[in-house]
């Protein structure tokens, strides 16, 4: 029976949970050809549309006070989906409010990197670290 209790399990265990894919409607308006992150020939009826991968990693969070994993996919909630930063974890999400769109793209999220922070452009003290890790 699927529950948001915590449970003690292993992270080897927790891996071996499947990667959640959520289809969201896309843009119908244009074609996107061989664009990552889009249905494409998976769901030829529907190439323009969205796919998240939501992995396990993402969507159990590690409680180190009980050393238990709850499980953040929330399968009861009445009339409603909620998109977390469980599922944002991982992608840029841009809110388009004007549109009433919503964009995503899948990210490494290192900011630091695409700022190009530690290289001349901005300084590394300006995020509050003494330091800069190129890796």
């Amino acid at each position: 029976e699927y529950t948001n209790t915590g449970r003690s399990m292993t992270y080897e265990e927790i891996i071996k949970f499947p990667t959640v894919i959520i289809q969201l409607q896309g843009d119908s308006s244009d074609t996107f050809d061989n664009t990552i992150g889009l249905a494409g020939s998976l769901d030829p009826q529907n190439p323009n549309d969205v796919l998240i991968a939501v992995p396990p990693t993402n969507y159990f969070e590690f409680d180190p006070k009980t050393k238990q994993y709850t499980a953040r996919l929330y399968l009861n909630e009445r009339g409603q989906t909620v998109f977390g930063a469980n599922t944002m974890t991982g992608h840029d999400v841009v809110f388009d409010i004007d549109n009433k769109r919503i964009g995503w793209a899948e990210s490494d999220c290192d900011y630091k990197r695409i700022l190009n922070i530690g290289n001349g452009t901005i300084p590394d003290h300006a995020f509050g670290n003494a330091t800069h890790d190129d890796s």
